[in-house]
């Protein structure tokens, strides 16, 4: 499993606990890593809408949107 799907797993089941914190911090450390990764910008969108921060949430959303596209 890469250091990617681990996070993003990770990512995942601390949102469905509602620890948003702890899911964004795993989720912009891997961005870092791996910013071409759309499932981590959907993933960080999801939490900030969860939390009510509606702009962040659309840039992320178009981000993976625009990687999606890219893709072969």
């Amino acid at each position: 499993m890469t250091s990617t799907t681990s996070a993003i797993l990770k990512g995942s089941l601390f949102i469905s606990h509602r620890l948003f914190y702890e899911a964004r911090e795993t989720l912009v450390e891997t961005i870092r890593a791996d910013p071409d990764e759309p499932t981590l910008h959907f993933l960080l969108g999801e939490i900030y809408e969860k939390t009510g921060l509606k702009k962040l949430a659309l840039e992320e959303y178009g981000e993976a949107e625009f990687l999606l596209k890219k893709r072969p």
